[in-house]
């Protein structure tokens, strides 16, 4: 859906949600029946103010938040034995699934929303967008093996912009860190694990100032040296040599080339986390600091079929196959709320960010890459409740952007990007205005209304609306509807790279989403959701021929997803299953090869970066006051879409290495992926706690079962090891 048919795309949104509340609504609820605990925001604390349900820039009852939110909270964090944030995200929230990408940490995909880099989503950290701008997008913090400064994460499914700003066309991450209030005392925590080896430590202190303030620390490290090639085979679906003949590549069987260890740190260099902070009524700052990284295989064209020229003869296997990939970040912020009275108050924000990105090729005819990008951003957001029934937020904000620096990991060799190997410095500005109406039509029906605008140097300006109905229904329960555009724009390198080139703006992406939900059972022991959604998605990719990216294609989905949750005293149990099925995707010029699905070509009716069905269980049971279990299973059900996309493959003329290549016969990737965790814990003091988990134990009877695909690269699979790992936390 393209950007020139918005009014028409808006007029159609308006008439889906007017019919959803006309074939819903009952009279109004009694007076007594209804929670208005949150209609005044401005009596409220900056500390409680951060706790109120997220995509949304006014307040809301949770009940009522105008969009899908997973919350996982510290203690689910604790009890799933989670080892990662991409573990987390894996664990917990319906319909998102983890693929594995040669080039970077594995890839999250959101309702079947996922893309060659991890720019479809927003990550934040209290609020902050933490994504990379330069090119790869969400890839810091998901790799750390470093939870403890984390009090809750908060996943949006779904478009976000028209709250968060462009790139959050799938779904928006945020992590809200503990603070002094929300940890009271010292603790220390480690954790070894055997098979995937890692050892971490880490040390987190909350303590109150005064009155209302607090401070809150947290330090973390981890040596990551991962899991080895038997213990995490790397599977290819081709039949080929590597080295000119030396070494035999079967499909369906590991490959015997030397490859990094799975999950292995980058350079060998330790992960670190360090967070710091002080909050109180009005006025929050924290600073934050994160290394982290991999060395991950070389794609398989490298290793199987280098282009001519190149001297592989006098270099190593391993030598041959490092592709390692680094950062470092450092991010301050400052929020102060400032209440003018009892119906107005202005919310200042501040911060700095610098985000060093590395990737080391021992290949003499691949270049490093090496640059430090930084950021200076300010806004000013305002809270007005001009009556009982309305609610008002809006803002502007002001992101000043530094690209193309020296970085400080590679010191000796000067900055170079992907478009600009030998690039000189740039500067951009966005100019950001924001707006959100929240409408309490009577006791039961509840509209938010909201616009962003987004002004960029090398953009036109991005338009993103949302309108959302919350209805009432009674008993416990309630009615979404919800629609919303969000964008996306390149990366600032190939922004700046088409400008110097052409003179022209890339093109945006675009999703334009409906999305209907009914939540029952608000607590109660027992709740349950049911979504149906539909996105129409617009893919833009370069053009190396044009020097520029283009308008690719356009595909549409619809899904639905099922939610369940029983919170007892003594155990809590979660299950979903999420359903994504495409209705159709046309390509603006029929010739073009991608690898997104194959249905353009005839080849099946499904996307290949994506199993149709995922089903999730979590349960968690408090055996004793002493003794706790718990166990989580995720089921990859098909890649049905990916199995097409190798039959088509295998059709061309000349077949594509980069999209599905595979031998004839060949079906191992395209079965299900099942991932089974198990954990067991014990306090043996009040202060004390031990911990035992298991990982991807499905392994133990068919090592198959563990394996996680390529995006892309469909036919391709490496399976995650089955491992253990012990914790040990004791408080002050």
């Amino acid at each position: 859906m393209r950007i020139s048919n918005g009014s028409n795309t808006i007029k159609i949104y308006a008439l889906a949600i007017g019919a959803a509340i006309v074939a819903t609504y009952s009279p109004p609820a009694r007076a007594a029946d209804v929670d208005h605990t949150l209609d005044d925001p401005f009596a409220l604390s900056l500390e409680q103010l951060v706790d109120l349900p997220v995509a949304t820039l006014t307040t809301a009852e949770t009940r009522e938040t105008p969009a899908s939110v997973t919350t996982i909270d510290r203690e689910m964090i604790d009890a799933s034995g989670a080892r990662t944030l991409n573990e987390l995200l894996d664990i917990f929230v319906p319909n998102v699934q983890i693929m594995r990408h040669n080039f970077g940490l594995p890839h999250v995909g959101v309702r079947g929303v996922i893309g060659d880099r991890d720019d479809k989503y927003l990550l934040l950290v209290n609020g902050k967008v933490m994504n990379h701008r330069t090119q790869e997008g969400a890839f810091t913090e998901r790799d750390l093996q470093l939870l403890g400064d984390i009090r809750h994460i908060d996943v949006i499914r779904g478009p976000g912009s028209a709250i968060y700003g462009p790139g959050a066309v799938s779904g928006v991450v945020n992590v809200v860190t503990l603070d002094g209030r929300s940890f009271d005392g010292v603790e220390v925590t480690g954790r070894v694990g055997g098979v995937d080896q890692f050892a971490s430590m880490e040390a987190r202190a909350g303590a109150r100032v005064g009155e209302s303030g607090s401070l809150f620390a947290y330090y973390g490290i981890a040596d990551v040296s991962g899991s080895s090639q038997s213990d995490s085979p790397l599977v290819y679906g081709v039949t080929g040599t590597s080295r000119g003949g030396e070494v035999p590549v079967r499909p369906g069987e590991p490959i015997a080339i030397d490859v990094p260890d799975d999950g292995r740190m980058y350079r060998g260099r330790a992960k670190h986390k360090l967070h710091a902070g002080y909050r109180s009524d009005d006025l929050s700052i924290w600073v934050r600091w994160t290394r982290g990284g991999m060395d991950l295989p070389s794609e398989r064209g490298t290793l199987l079929d280098p282009p001519e020229g190149r001297d592989l003869d006098q270099m190593s296997l391993d030598e041959i196959s490092s592709n390692e990939f680094g950062y470092h970040q450092f991010t301050a912020l400052g929020e102060y709320d400032w209440k003018l009275d009892p119906r107005l108050n202005l919310e200042f924000t501040a911060s700095y960010d610098a985000l060093d990105f590395e990737r080391l090729r021992d290949r003499p005819d691949l270049n490093t890459r090496s640059y430090l990008e930084s950021e200076i951003y300010g806004r000013i957001l305002a809270h007005w409740r001009p009556g009982t029934a309305h609610t008002i937020a809006g803002g502007i904000s002001y992101s000043r952007e530094m690209f193309g620096r020296s970085s400080p990991g590679f010191p000796d060799l000067p900055p170079a990007t992907q478009r600009q190997p030998e690039v000189q410095p740039w500067d951009t500005d966005t100019w950001s205005f924001m707006a959100e109406d929240r409408w309490r039509m009577g006791d039961r029906v509840t509209t938010f209304l909201g616009l962003r605008a987004d002004n960029h140097t090398y953009t036109d300006i991005f338009w993103s609306p949302r309108l959302a109905v919350v209805l009432d229904t009674g008993a416990a329960s309630t009615l979404k509807a919800i629609a919303n555009r969000s964008q996306r724009r390149a990366g600032d390198d190939e922004l700046r790279h088409q400008w110097l080139e052409t003179e022209t703006f890339a093109d945006p992406e675009e999703i334009n989403a409906l999305e209907l939900r009914y939540d029952q059972g608000w607590s109660r022991p027992w709740s349950w959701a049911v979504v149906g959604y539909f996105n129409d998605v617009d893919i833009v990719a370069r053009n190396s021929l044009l020097e520029r990216n283009v308008l690719l294609g356009e595909f549409q989905t619809w899904g639905v997803e099922l939610e369940l949750r029983h919170h007892g005293d003594r155990d809590d149990f979660r299950a979903s299953h999420g359903y994504t099925n495409l209705i159709d995707f046309t390509l603006e010029d029929a010739t073009s090869i991608q690898g997104f699905s194959a249905k353009p070509y005839g080849y099946g009716n499904d996307l290949a970066n994506w199993s149709n069905h995922v089903t999730k269980l979590a349960y968690t049971r408090h055996l004793s006051d002493r003794w706790q279990a718990s166990t989580s299973l995720r089921v990859y059900w098909e890649f049905a879409g990916a199995r097409d996309q190798t039959e088509w493959n295998s059709q061309l003329a000349t077949p594509s290495f980069a999209f599905g290549l595979a031998d004839a016969g060949y079906d191992e990737a395209f079965g299900a992926n099942v991932y089974w965790n198990l954990g067991a814990e014990y306090r043996p003091t009040p202060r004390l706690r031990l911990r035992l988990d298991g990982y991807n134990l499905a392994g133990l009877f068919d090592e198959e079962l563990n394996k996680r695909n390529y995006i892309l690269r469909v036919s391709d699979y490496r399976s995650e090891a089955t491992a253990l790992a012990l914790t040990v936390a004791y408080r002050f």
